[in-house]
């Protein structure tokens, strides 16, 4: 499944009502884990973002939804980005060697007919 990183700040309304926060994170847990989601962990920040996020998830679709819901319920605003694993890393670095060798032999100049 494809990973997710998520960084969410506190509304107004988020920050008023931070008594409800486990309430809140234990929804988000469950509507994650609705939509085929697996959460990794969970994390309170210092920064610019107040809470941190990281899980996998059926598909991009699954993480569009949660997003779109975290946000119509108005307590975080956040940002979802697609996280690319080693193993999907390594396997994109090797796959640009073999287009790069590719196209060498495409462009090379044609010999004598």
């Amino acid at each position: 499944m494809p990973d997710y990183v998520m960084l969410m700040k506190l509304t107004a309304k988020g920050a008023a009502n931070i008594d409800d926060s486990p309430n809140r994170i234990t929804a988000a847990k469950e509507l994650w884990e609705g939509l085929g989601g697996t959460l990794t962990s969970f994390h309170a920040t210092f920064g610019e973002y107040d809470f941190v996020a990281v899980g996998s998830a059926p598909d991009d679709w699954s993480a569009a939804f949660f997003a779109k819901e975290m946000a119509r319920l108005g307590d975080v605003t956040s940002m979802t980005m697609r996280a690319i694993n080693e193993e999907e890393w390594l396997n994109v670095l090797a796959r640009q060697k073999d287009w790069i060798e590719r196209k060498k032999g495409m462009l090379q100049e044609p010999g004598p007919a």
